[in-house]
């Protein structure tokens, strides 16, 4: 009895296989950035001067045993301890809004945990106390003034209970 012939081997697919990991990364929303990265958005989206110099200065002052600073997703909380359950607090952030409400809550739940009672911070965008507020922060605010690259401009100072 004759034998069939042997089909040849299937020839390999030449199509790409998809990168599924990076797929998921993306799926997941805004990719962890490196401290570096946060503050190079943040000063450069806000005109705030050379973002080297002030990611420089960040890392000095951290070196001293008031000032700390706090990651959550893709923010960082600068604050310095000025008494017993007090602090001034300053966000440099690359979040999206929703985001940053997460980052705002985790940052709040840190400081009760740490003892802290009340923060301080002077704002020019208003929308972060709505962010604080919808994070469950208690905010109280006064209008102000600040200057930032030698020029005069509104700023808010506000009040947080946490």
């Amino acid at each position: 009895m004759p034998v069939a012939p042997v089909a040849p081997p299937p020839k390999k697919n030449q199509i790409s296989e998809p990168d599924v990991m990076g797929a998921l990364k993306k799926d997941k929303g805004a990719t962890k950035m490196t401290a570096q990265e946060i503050v190079q958005q943040d000063v450069e989206k806000n005109n705030a001067g050379d973002w080297k110099q002030i990611y420089a200065g960040l890392m000095e002052a951290s070196k001293g045993d008031k000032f700390r600073i706090m990651r959550a997703n893709n923010s960082l909380f600068c604050y310095v301890i000025t008494g017993q359950g007090t602090g001034a607090v300053h966000v440099i952030t690359a979040d999206n809004p929703k985001t940053l409400v997460d980052s705002i809550k985790q940052f709040k739940d840190a400081m009760v945990k740490a003892g802290f009672k009340q923060l301080t911070a002077t704002l020019t965008n208003p929308q972060i106390i709505k962010f604080a507020e919808a994070a469950g922060v208690k905010v109280k605010q006064q209008m102000s003034q600040q200057v930032q690259n030698g020029m005069a401009g509104p700023a808010i100072d506000v009040v947080m209970e946490v």
